[in-house]
């Protein structure tokens, strides 16, 4: 995936650049904001990128991964980046697609280069408040920092990476534990 989206980019912006994709990257953290900033087609980036993987080569179904969203309450959805095909795959790869009310994905539910207008309408159409809602993540300058500045509930999935007041986790095998 990143090498698609890496050579995506130098397509799109006409250059052999290597560094060049590396110096927009700490620019622009989100592809999402690079894609509005120099103005290229969404469409093409979940076709030339998300549509051609085949996530049936590395992924499987996951039971486990089913009896912990078995377990969580309230209603679920996937926020993400990648093409609406894409995600569908793998979410019925995994078994797990029964379990999320919706897949929202740019240019189809929001058309911003940040995820958290994406939260905003789900928590509007359904009435929430922000502090009724987890948002759970695995890139916290993606998919985090906005939630938490505002106010909503957020949780880091990450070995590596933290951020001052998000609580962060190893592995979705630690959810249930916060959430209970």
């Amino acid at each position: 995936m990143s090498l698609l989206i890496r050579q995506w980019f130098r397509i799109q912006l006409g250059t052999d650049d290597t560094d060049h994709y590396e110096r927009m990257k700490r620019m622009y953290p989100s592809p999402l904001e690079a894609i509005q900033v120099f103005e290229l087609d969404i469409a093409s980036f979940h076709k030339d990128v998300f549509d051609r993987l085949n996530p049936e080569l590395y992924l499987t179904e996951n039971t486990k991964l089913q009896n912990l969203l078995e377990l969580l309450p309230g209603k679920k959805f996937v926020v993400t980046l990648s093409s609406y095909k894409y995600a569908e795959r793998v979410l019925k790869i995994l078994g797990v697609r029964h379990f999320f009310s919706d897949i929202i994905v740019n240019s189809g539910s929001w058309h911003t280069s940040t995820k958290i207008d994406a939260y905003e309408t789900i928590r509007q159409t359904n009435n929430w408040k922000p502090t009724e809602i987890y948002v759970v993540g695995d890139d916290p300058y993606v998919d985090l920092q906005d939630a938490y500045v505002a106010g909503y509930r957020c949780i880091n999935v990450s070995d590596s990476i933290k951020l001052l007041g998000i609580t962060t986790i190893n592995t979705l095998d630690e959810l249930n534990d916060i959430l209970s």
